[in-house]
């Protein structure tokens, strides 16, 4: 292409897309045949080559001294399917300039280019076909500048038009390939989420069983789990007291510890429904805290909104069993009769809001992986109340609190196995006391394991949070 300075100079140059990169050689000879072709003789007064990257991989910074800050290709102002980038690495370098002679963060208000959801979708649907059928390109391009004005492309390229204004550029283009691309784009980042989500393979196979009439199985398989990750992961709060240094068996770790315990207890005794509202609140929180860890998010105001809507739905899409407990914590039993185009309201409305969320996850995709913990949970709807909680606390919330503590202390799980195994026996010692002194009857049973849980997972969330607090 041409972009002319004035009549008598300009820039001509020779662009393609590849994965490799064109013969200097080559490149010259075409350039000086289309020259010669359109302009006769002329003087060259400069020249240079290069190569933009095409990827919609992301591209990090390899400097780690933060007084340096990347700018252009590094710092992501490249659009990925086309090289646009000259005017935001403009806008980017002034907002750096600004900030420094302000005395401000050199990335206050830096917003990071080409972060758009959809954006990088169509990103990917232009690479898919560039990459497996780059004749295609010509066309594609032709299509949207002979049929879309000018100013309306550039600010699509700039990725600052909305969904309304981007229909008709979309409708633009060929309509097969970036359907076959769209289809295989979806179908690929489908399978790469399921294989890298294990959690919701988890659940995925606790439900199997339940629907091959194997429940039981379903239990003994979740009942592993805890005994592997869920009572070993609370197990090693012994540590967090000592920072990781070695393991705290002093008096005054064991006194606060079981000190906290008794005071759950005493509260339960007391007022049974305080109880259980307390149990709900530090839980919902500390679930929420585990996953915004997670997302290398801090903890804000949508953290315990969040650990709710989980234990919410975890509970309400299963009213008929929760209502066997509620007696026994002296709560009113909660009416199911509600309905909702032949749905459960509660369900409806958790299901709608879950929806939200998901969207969300796509607006700000720093969150998706909530997305997992969507499924989990809603997979779990349809089991029994204990195994929709059991895939839950199991299968996402120890094995990643496993994780954190895991890189946290820096060691490897058969080494936090072994610092748990003392305390692990120590819980399935207490469990035993339990269950010999326990009300007989299923429910009465399992109403009072929850007390019991309550109590031991009280100190271990107390411990987290300063673990988290302190990273």
């Amino acid at each position: 292409y041409v972009l002319p300075y004035d009549s008598r100079h300009a820039l001509v140059e020779l662009t393609r897309f590849g994965s490799e990169p064109i013969p200097k050689l080559e490149a010259q000879n075409a350039l000086q045949e289309y020259i010669q072709q359109h302009f006769g003789t002329v003087y060259i007064l400069h020249d240079e080559e290069g190569i933009i990257p095409m990827s919609a991989a992301k591209i990090t910074s390899r400097s780690q001294d933060n007084r340096l800050k990347a700018t252009g290709g590094l710092a992501g102002r490249i659009k990925p399917s086309t090289g646009y980038a000259f005017k935001e690495m403009c806008y980017d370098a002034m907002t750096i300039a600004q900030n420094a002679r302000m005395g401000f963060s050199l990335d206050l208000d830096r917003k990071r280019a080409h972060r758009g959801s959809r954006f990088a979708f169509y990103d990917r649907l232009l690479l898919r076909i560039l990459s497996e059928k780059p004749q295609l390109g010509s066309d594609i391009f032709n299509a949207l500048f002979s049929k879309i004005p000018m100013p309306k492309v550039l600010r699509f390229l700039e990725e600052k038009t909305n969904i309304l204004q981007e229909i008709p550029i979309l409708m633009s283009l060929p309509k097969a390939p970036f359907l076959k691309a769209a289809a295989e784009d979806l179908k690929f980042r489908f399978f790469k989420e399921v294989k890298n989500q294990k959690n919701v393979l988890f659940a995925v196979f606790v439900a199997m069983l339940v629907l091959l009439g194997f429940e039981s199985a379903a239990n003994i398989f979740v009942l592993l789990g805890l005994v592997l990750v869920g009572i070993p992961h609370g197990a090693l709060d012994h540590l967090l007291e000592s920072k990781g240094t070695k393991a705290n068996y002093s008096f005054a770790f064991f006194a606060k510890y079981i000190g906290l315990m008794l005071g759950m207890y005493g509260l339960w005794l007391w007022q049974p429904a305080i109880g259980f509202t307390v149990f709900i609140g530090y839980s919902a929180w500390h679930f929420a805290e585990s996953d915004f860890t997670e997302m290398k998010q801090k903890p804000n105001v949508f953290t315990l909104g969040w650990g709710l809507y989980v234990l919410a739905t975890i509970l309400f899409t299963h009213i008929s069993e929760l209502n066997l407990f509620l007696p026994y914590y002296e709560i009113p039993v909660l009416s199911h009769t509600n309905l909702f185009f032949g749905f459960p309201l509660a369900s409806s409305i958790l299901f709608v809001l879950g929806i939200g969320i998901y969207l969300l996850t796509i607006l700000k995709p720093q969150y998706r992986m909530l997305r997992a913990v969507l499924a989990i949970i809603w997979i779990g709807s349809f089991l029994p109340l204990l195994l929709a909680f059991g895939i839950f606390f199991v299968g996402h919330h120890s094995w990643n609190t496993w994780q954190h503590l895991r890189v946290g202390f820096n060691a490897k799980t058969s080494t936090l196995f072994k610092k748990a195994l003392p305390f692990s026996l120590g819980a399935f010692a207490f469990l035993g006391f339990f269950l010999l002194g326990a009300e007989s009857g299923v429910t009465a049973y399992w109403a009072q394991f929850f007390v019991f849980l309550s109590c031991l997972s009280f100190p271990h969330v107390w411990e987290m949070f300063r673990f988290y607090k302190a990273q």
